[in-house]
């Protein structure tokens, strides 16, 4: 099988590496051939030459996309709009599609989908989610004969290490987010992390496949971990409970809720022991109860490991003759209600005192606890200036 790949930044450089370092480990277990024609670049330097010395290097895309040998396009340069149309050329070429690119699928991904079944293509993109932790394959295959209604997931490596030292080393947020910069877990504008939009598309991907719906970056309510502070997170030790970035999804009676916000973890639940940089997704099926996946959810290594995954898949699908068979279009109704769903909150202000407006479930200085809608929530966070977090107990 002959493979291009779209970008060799830190993700094309680990899927480089395990193509030419495990290469007979890879050839052995899909029964087939493996060969790099091209890797595109931005810019060919000598350094990069020199690091990839052992294939092809282009600046034109359209010479990887009009090379008819070429069987699979592994996309990992990300982008959006341009992306898309470099795929869908893809696809209309019958070639097929490994991709880790989370913000286009969060997107587009219901469209590349039916593009892909219409040229009985392969579109693989277990790396967009949860980097090396096979959380796709488990939910399209492993659980696909079980009804999943509900997701959540540590799904940011970054704000997960920053909650962690703010929790573990009592930094402020300040702090541990300079630290997370300093070693490489945060960009220099580490918005789509820290805001939440990065897990937020990750929740959309997870839904779209678990649900079998529709669903795509803006439906996804997101409220980030920058108002977190030193004081929320010593409350919540008090009161057994650890401070984490929850992306959760929810599917029952056709109708949907997703969310990505700063969540109460009580410390009997298995993601509440979820440190550093590190990923979990907690997953609950009618049959199968519930699975936790864990992992490391970034990184050359485990995110290449993911991607490669997929390029054995679409080269034992070809050995086989039934590439496009795991595409599953969404066939259920999508109604979106993250407003009227009722969950457990922990209200916190030093000055109301909520206990007079709303029937607590347990209160004490500074903090109330009830069952809420999230309606009522931002109703009573935008009138009195306090802070909301959702509990998440066993």
């Amino acid at each position: 099988m002959k493979v291009a790949i779209l970008g060799l930044g830190v993700v094309g450089s680990g899927v480089y590496n395990q193509l030419i370092n495990h290469k007979e480990k890879i050839e052995k277990e899909a029964n087939s051939k493996f060969e790099i024609t091209c890797g595109l670049v931005k810019e060919i330097t000598p350094e990069i030459e020199k690091k990839f010395d052992k294939i092809k290097l282009t600046t034109d895309v359209n010479e990887i996309l009009e090379d008819n040998s070429v069987d699979c396009i592994i996309e990992v340069m990300g982008g959006i709009d341009h992306t898309y149309e470099i795929l869908k050329k893809a696809f209309n070429s019958k070639k097929h599609v490994v991709s880790a690119n989370k913000d286009l699928i969060a997107v587009h991904g219901v469209e590349l989908l039916e593009l892909a079944k219409q040229n009985n293509c392969d579109f693989y993109f277990e790396a967009s989610v949860a980097g090396g932790i096979p959380i796709l394959r488990s939910i399209f295959k492993g659980l696909a004969s079980d009804y999943i209604y509900d997701i959540k997931g540590i799904l940011n490596g970054t704000s997960n290490y920053i909650l962690t030292k703010m929790s573990k080393e009592n930094l402020s947020y300040e702090d541990a987010l300079k630290q997370a910069q300093d070693l490489g877990f945060a960009e220099a504008d580490p918005t789509a992390d820290v805001a939440g939009h990065d897990a937020a598309r990750k929740v959309a991907i997870l839904a779209m496949l678990s649900y079998h719906i529709d669903t795509k970056f803006s439906d996804v309510a997101c409220i980030g971990i920058e108002d977190v502070s030193s004081a929320d997170i010593m409350l919540a030790h008090e009161l057994g409970y650890e401070i984490k970035l929850i992306g959760h999804s929810h599917y029952e009676a056709g109708k949907v809720s997703l969310s990505v916000v700063p969540s109460f973890v009580s410390l009997n639940h298995q993601l509440a022991s979820v440190n550093n940089e590190m990923n979990a997704v907690y997953v609950s099926g009618e049959a199968i109860g519930n699975v936790l996946l864990y992992g490391p959810g970034a990184g050359s290594n485990p995110t290449g490991t993911a991607v490669m995954s997929d390029v054995l898949e679409v080269a034992r699908n070809m050995n086989s003759n039934c590439s496009g068979r795991d595409i599953i279009l969404p066939y259920n109704d999508k109604r979106v209600d993250n407003e009227t769903v009722v969950e457990r909150y922990i209200i916190i202000s030093e000055t109301v005192k909520f206990e007079e407006i709303i029937s607590p479930l347990d209160y004490g200085e500074g903090y109330l606890i009830a069952d809420l809608s999230k309606k009522h929530v931002d109703e009573l966070v935008e009138k009195y200036n306090c802070k909301a977090y959702p509990i998440l107990n066993n």
